[in-house]
């Protein structure tokens, strides 16, 4: 049974995912991607996780000079295939 502070915390915790990540695509409901660079030369994945959140920021190898959607692309494929071994190893 979850009491009503895990569930504050849970919900603190959605929130600041939310707004963290709010302008990056999502991959699923607790994953996001995008770049916090204006150039686009990053590649971040974040994902939120039994109430922690998980950034994953990496140099984006299709940044130069490279469209926008071959960097994004590059970018799912890392959220794709990077993440969850990130978060297993973060949270165990």
């Amino acid at each position: 049974m979850v009491t009503k502070m895990e569930a504050t915390e849970s919900a603190l915790v959605r929130a600041m995912f939310d707004h963290e990540a709010a302008h990056f695509d999502a991959l699923n409901g607790n994953v996001r991607f995008g770049s916090v660079q204006f150039a686009g030369d990053d590649c971040t994945v974040v994902q939120v996780k039994r109430n922690a959140i998980v950034r994953l920021m990496v140099p984006n190898p299709a940044a130069t000079p490279k469209a926008l959607e071959q960097r994004k692309a590059t970018c799912r494929q890392i959220a794709q295939t990077q993440m969850s071994k990130v978060v297993d190893a973060a949270l165990g």
